[in-house]
């Protein structure tokens, strides 16, 4: 090969390699999630009779115009007595949140309650973390329950049609009068795993993107400087043949 050819070809590879390394950085999809918060409640039995609130959350969504949910739980154990609009959409703009025993389809003695909404009414949507609502319980007994997300949808607006965005799941649970009592409070950086369940268009099979993970920046830079310092070597050894001829 010609030393001009063996060049392009190099600078060709050094130019691929190039690019590779700044993909992972703008190409890693973080999975949207909705998660209450935290997941796992302990309580004493000193407890019963109070009030306590966990955080319907959302992490990593993107262009977020609406959502509703569906949830349930233990009514042995816990009574819902307020549902209150959290923050995310409603630093956007001016937002219609329903939630009463009038709006809301509920049966709380029972421990489930369906159709709690909240949409922007002005152009704009929401990226990124933050609380959705916030939910009360009265403490009525000694007990575990488990709070569910039975059922949510998000939407966000694109080119005048409801597009719905596609999340994972994670429940939490509330034990009151168990060993090794631990109180957390919302938002605590207690880490956990989200639920395999998915929501989304229910009329459809949702999909989620796994994220790309990362090459080390610093290993593709490295082979950049190695294939250079090769390639001037070759071409060093190849000028000087060509004077010895």
């Amino acid at each position: 090969m010609k030393p001009s050819g063996l060049l392009s070809t190099v600078l060709l590879l050094i130019s691929m390699l190039s690019v590779i390394a700044v993909l992972p950085a703008s190409s890693a999809q973080q999975i949207t999630s909705l998660n209450i918060d935290p997941i796992d409640t302990q309580l004493p039995a000193s407890k019963i009779g109070t009030t306590i609130t966990v955080n319907f959350d959302v992490s990593n969504v993107k262009n977020l115009f609406a959502w509703d949910l569906n949830l349930s739980w233990n009514p042995a154990v816990l009574n819902l007595t307020q549902i209150q609009e959290g923050p995310f959409l409603r630093n956007i703009g001016t937002t219609f949140f329903t939630w009463t025993p009038t709006f809301a389809m509920d049966n709380r003695s029972q421990g489930f309650v369906r159709g709690v909404d909240d949409v922007l009414l002005e152009s704009g949507s929401a990226s990124g973390s933050g609380v959705l609502a916030t939910l009360s319980f009265k403490v009525l007994n000694t007990g575990t329950s488990q709070i569910s997300i039975t059922g949510s949808s998000m939407t966000n607006p694109t080119a005048n049609a409801v597009h719905y965005i596609t999340s994972t799941i994670t429940n939490g649970v509330v034990t009151v009068g168990g060993s090794n009592i631990v109180t957390p409070t919302p938002n605590s950086a207690a880490s956990h795993s989200p639920t395999s369940q998915t929501t989304g268009n229910p009329n459809q099979s949702p999909t989620s993107t796994p994220a790309t993970p990362e090459f080390p920046t610093f290993v593709l830079v490295l082979l950049m400087l190695v294939i250079a310092t090769s390639v001037l070597g070759i071409l060093k050894k190849t000028k000087n043949n060509q004077v010895k001829f």
